[in-house]
């Protein structure tokens, strides 16, 4: 029995065969109609989110780069003060450097205002300021305030602020930094698309910024009713109504920190548009598909139905190998048969034809010049190699793209429309010029002509292209060049004349009619001998006729002999001209370029007068002074020559790096490289330099680059501070070691209290209860039994012998009796002899004494020796294993006295390190010191050890006597006493420097007097100011300061010729410690003298008087 499907029909099976073969096609449509779906979706919510993304990225970088510039700000000294007398200069040139920073303002705790840009009074903060601002003082970082509305400048702003710390770190005020909302909004939202919204609102939801109307939009609060659409989440998507009632789909992006939140949202009808453009073009194309199967299904059933039989005959003969259709069977078979063969014998003879055809065509299109392309329905079929080349694509991806793709879209409008004309009217496409847009993004210039035709039997474009962009960008060169040399004609500061070979002059810039006293249009059409001097005039036109016929076509003019000009006032007057000849035709034009030499001339005399005061300035600066040009040494002072120790032979022409040693060549090298970028605020460097003799000392460097006579000349100046250095190392050394020293002595102090407390209690207390308990006892018996009150007393008595000898041994050991009243050396031997009955180690004292010198040792001259010999055998007892000590004392004639300590123990190293809990050389050190003695210590392994102190005659201690500096301090002078290389090369000398003119006015000062001058505690000889005269700053000072007196007097000696220099060495108290100046005062001529303050230490808490020296 046949089964259901044999029971259908040829066409029915052919139907449902294509049903089946249509099934999975469908699936795979419907599944890529999920995918597009799916990735459009992904494609809009992508866009939103970057969109979002990118305007919270370049806010975040702006509050960013805002925050450092505010804490910068409250970082400042000036600033920290909070003083509006004295506000830093920066406050009020801060706004300017970004258009959107309106104000800036300083406040104090209170929110009072201290310093503003605004020129306007201070008032008082109203009640939102207020409250934002003590929400800002209690955050203590940066934070940002709501929009408001500046009450001062009426503009929408929001308030950004920082706090300012004391140097304790304690908030004293906060720097706020009003920002114009609308400025802001445009710098960061103008490439905001048309169609899309960016939002960005505050903590609050009111508006910062927003790209659509954000004048009307600023500072408002959604509606109160209305929930928050992002539900409180940070970020996310969503698809909400806008304000304007446009459905759009929003991203949003908070800043953290700040809570501010921004959105930014497209319409929804066209983020989702490719989303449903692909369903529609999806769903089309499924249904045409399923037609055309179900047609063509049953197309086939019929004509296979019908002639089935006659074609199972053909198939069988194909199947047999027949190339060709067997004409047998029936005459409807045969026949059909015959027109096949003839078909597909016509058919490959037109094949061939259309190929051979095809091949010559393509491959005289593609190898023409010009750029061809074949536009049908809009679209591209046809591209020459020349085309592809021009657009910069490949051939098989422009066909099938729109014709307007690769037009810019400016120009697609138009390009359809001659398109759609040509092709209604048949007319040609004039050649135009269109922009078109390459594959890499370039724009190109190209021209465009068209021909309608029939392509393949369909209405096409033929256009042909050719780039222009070389010929548009020669004239817009061309164009440009045309303006700039007008413009730089017109604007030149130079003379320029231009004239004819008759000397008649055809044009002349502004510069040229103002050097010869004209106006402007009073030059053009006169002769050229109206602006020459009457000797000059007869051999002048000779000399340019003679000119125009030589092939150089430009020379320097006056090269024998001076170039002189006559001014409209008869005034003549040197000029430096340059002349150059250009035929045009038949004509030759000649122009000239002058300038007036009259002040360079001046300037050239004086120069040569300054370089020699310069010379001589340099000579004798106590600095050394390098100068070297192209690489090379050039010149070098008396001050270098000693630095260096070798003279000027062995110094001019080498490189200068050589003398510098190779741990520092490459800061060096690198300082210099800074010089030559154009930075020249470089600080002083401390380097190491190598003498002739090889020996390696410190200096501090100090470099400036000049530009003289067209040559990169770079002036070094330094100063030896080898020995400041190492007493710079020797004095912090010390101040550890005496902190240390401190704590050991409260703490040897606090442990000696105990002792004697303890001793107090255990011995001398029980000894004064037991003579109390006798003593009462006694009383007691006194009638009683009289026999008994004898044995109490007489054990009293010796209770208080006891008493009397603890008493006397523990004064003794706080101050030894015997030193007081036999003196010194008694009271060595008998701390010899305690210390050889305590250890066993036999030690001997010997003394001697110079002359007759007979009379008792200073109490702290013996104080500190005893002390030195007491913590000397201690050592020895402790440490040195000796069996031997021996102590000498020796006063010599003068006063000195010499204690030495030697004894034959295991001795050690001198320099090895001090175990850290080891105090008693440094103790030593510490007495010894005080009395400007010496200790010397001496020791080798095996061989003991010999202390050694000298005490010097105590006529030549020192008395402590503070003292301070006169008043002085200065700006830079700008009278005509400096040079172009004066100022330069004084800024680059180390220390504060100043040049007086020979009645005491200071003329000129360098960076350092200047830095120095602005500090409150520099000192006072570093104050005087330009045009003040300095020997007045000292009389000022006189009557209280000995000092200035002496600079006084020094002064005026070398003012008068009297004395060849002064030098005077004078201390000052700053709020890093006592520090010591070296002034030094020398003439540089007749005219001028150098004055200098060199840092040259730093002391302790008070100098002496005797370490002030003062000199001629």
């Amino acid at each position: 029995m046949p089964t259901a499907l044999e029971r259908l029909s040829i066409r029915s099976r052919l139907v449902l065969f294509a049903a089946a073969i249509l099934l999975p096609a469908g699936l795979m449509l419907v599944w890529f109609l999920a995918t597009e779906v799916v990735q459009a979706r992904e494609a809009a919510h992508e866009k939103v989110r970057i969109l979002a993304m990118g305007t919270a990225a370049t806010l975040q970088a702006r509050l960013i780069q805002a925050e450092a510039l505010l804490a910068q700000l409250a970082a400042r000294p000036l600033v920290k003060t909070l003083d509006a007398a004295r506000c830093d200069p920066i406050v009020s040139s801060f706004v300017p450097l970004s258009p959107e920073y309106l104000t800036l303002d300083l406040r104090d705790a209170r929110g009072s205002l201290v310093c503003s840009m605004l020129p306007i009074p201070a008032r008082a903060l109203n009640a939102d300021e207020a409250r934002w601002f003590a929400t800002a003082w209690r955050a203590s970082g940066f934070t940002a305030s709501g929009s408001a509305v500046d009450p001062r400048t009426a503009r929408k702003i929001v308030s950004l602020s920082y706090p300012v710390r004391d140097d304790a770190g304690r908030q004293v005020g906060l720097v706020v930094l009003d920002v114009d909302l609308l400025i802001l909004n445009r710098q960061l939202l103008a490439a905001t698309p048309a169609d899309a919204v960016v939002t960005v609102a505050d903590a609050a939801r009111a508006v910062v910024l927003r790209s659509i109307e954000p004048a009307a939009f600023i500072g408002t609060l959604p509606p109160a009713s209305g929930p928050d659409p992002a539900g409180g989440a940070r970020e996310g998507l969503l698809s909400t109504m806008g304000r304007d009632g446009v459905p759009r789909l929003f991203a949003f992006v908070t800043l953290p920190g700040l809570d501010w939140r921004v959105a930014a949202g497209l319409p929804e009808a066209s983020v989702f548009a490719p989303y449903r453009d692909t369903l529609r073009r999806t769903l089309g194309l499924v249904i045409v598909l399923v037609l055309m199967a179900l047609a063509l299904a049953w197309r086939v059933s019929s004509a296979i139905v019908r002639p089935i039989a006659q074609l199972a005959a053909a198939a069988e003969a194909a199947a047999r190998g027949q190339a060709r259709a067997t004409e047998a069977g029936p005459p409807e078979i045969r026949k059909v048969a015959t027109q096949f063969n003839r078909m597909l014998d016509a058919r490959d003879a037109a094949e061939s034809a259309r190929r051979d055809a095809d091949a010559r065509y393509r491959m005289l299109v593609d190898w023409l010049p010009d750029a061809i392309s074949v536009h049908v329905g809009g679209r591209v079929r046809f591209v020459n190699r020349a085309c592809a080349e021009l657009l910069g694509r490949e051939a098989r991806d422009l066909i099938g793209t729109s014709s307007l793709d690769v037009l810019h879209r400016e120009d697609q409008q138009a390009a359809q429309a001659q398109v759609d004309t040509a092709l209604s009217t048949g007319q040609v496409i004039a050649p135009r010029d269109q922009r078109f847009i390459r594959g890499d993004g370039v724009s190109i210039d190209v021209e465009v002509s068209g021909t309608p035709i029939m392509y393949e039997g369909e209405p096409a474009v033929l256009a042909a292209m050719r780039d222009i962009t070389p010929r548009k960008l020669a004239e817009e060169r061309l164009a440009r060049s045309e303006a700039q040399l007008r413009g730089i004609v017109e604007s030149a500061t130079v003379a320029i004349i231009t004239i004819d070979e008759q000397q008649t002059i055809l044009s002349a810039n502004p510069a040229a009619a103002s050097m010869f006293g004209y106006r402007p249009d009073e030059l053009p059409g006169a002769s050229l001998e109206r602006l020459l001097p009457p000797k000059q005039r007869a051999a002048h036109g000779d000399n340019v006729r003679r000119f125009g016929l030589l092939e150089t076509a430009s020379r320097h003019m006056g090269r024998a002999r001076d170039v002189m000009g006559l001014r409209a006032s008869g005034e003549e007057f040197p000029i430096d001209a340059a002349i150059s000849h250009l035929s045009l035709g038949r004509e030759r034009l000649y122009t000239v370029i002058m300038r007036d030499v009259s002040e360079r001339r001046r300037a050239e005399d004086a120069l040569r007068s300054s370089e020699a005061a310069l010379r001589r300035l340099l000579v004798t600066l106590p600095e050394a002074v390098l100068v070297y040009t192209a690489g090379r040494i050039s010149f070098v002072n008396e001050a270098a020559r000693a630095l260096f120790g070798s003279d000027e032979a062995g110094l001019l022409g080498r490189e200068p790096l050589s003398l510098v040693h190779p741990d520092s060549r490459e800061p060096v090298r690198a300082r210099i490289a800074r010089l030559a970028d154009g930075d020249s605020a470089l600080p002083l460097q401390q380097v190491k330099i190598v003498r002739a003799d090889d020996e390696v000392r410190l200096a501090d460097l100090a470099v400036t680059q000049l530009d003289e006579h067209g040559q990169g000349t770079i002036v070094v100046v330094m100063r030896d501070v080898t020995a400041l250095v190492e007493a710079q190392q020797a004095l912090a050394g010390s101040h550890a070691e005496l902190q240390r020293l401190l704590a050991v002595r409260d703490r040897v102090q606090e442990d000696e209290r105990k002792r004697i407390a303890r001793e107090l209690h255990d011995d001398l207390q029980q000894t004064l209860a037991a003579i109390r308990i006798n003593l009462v006892a006694s009383a007691q018996r006194l009638d009683s039994a009289p026999e008994d009150v004898a044995p109490l007393l007489e054990e009293t008595s010796e209770l208080a012998a006891t008493a009397l000898e603890s008493t006397r041994r523990m004064i003794n050991d706080l101050r030894p009796q015997m030193l007081e009243d036999l003196g010194l050396m008694p009271a060595l031997e008998a701390l010899a002899t305690q210390f050889s009955r305590r250890t066993g180690i036999a030690c001997r004292v010997r003394g001697f004494v110079e002359g007759d010198r007979v009379g008792p040792l200073p109490a702290a001259t013996a104080t500190c020796l005893y002390r030195v010999a007491q913590e000397s055998l201690a050592n020895v007892a402790k440490h040195a294993g000796a069996s031997h000590v021996r102590i000498l004392l020796l006063r010599g004639s003068d006063d000195r006295v010499l204690l030495r300590i030697r004894d034959d123990g295991r001795g050690m190293v001198t320099g090895e390190p001090r175990k850290p809990a080891s105090f008693g050389l440094l103790g030593m050190q510490e007495r010894v010191r005080a009395l400007a003695a010496t200790l010397r210590v001496h020791s080798e392994p095996g061989a003991g050890m010999t202390i050694e102190v000298t005490v010097p005659p105590p006529s030549t201690v020192a008395v402590a006597a503070p003292g301070a500096a006169p008043d002085g301090g200065g700006e830079p002078a700008g009278g005509d006493a400096s040079t172009h290389l004066l100022p330069a090369v004084v800024d680059a000398l180390g220390g504060n420097v100043a040049v007086l003119d020979r009645q005491g006015t200071i003329m000129l000062v360098n960076h350092s007097w200047k830095a120095h001058a602005a500090l409150g505690s520099s000192p006072s000889m570093l104050r005087g100011v330009p045009g003040e005269n300095y020997l007045e700053v000292c009389r000022r000072r006189a009557p209280a300061d000995p000092f200035a007196e002496r600079a006084l007097q020094g002064m005026t000696a070398v003012l008068n010729g009297g004395d060849a220099s002064f030098v005077l060495e004078y201390p000052c108290q700053t709020p890093d410690g006592l520090r010591w100046f070296r002034m030094h005062a020398a003439p540089i001529d007749n005219h001028q003298v150098l004055l200098t303050h060199i840092d040259v230490a730093v002391q302790g808490d008070a100098p002496s008087v005797g370490s002030v020296r003062g000199r001629r």
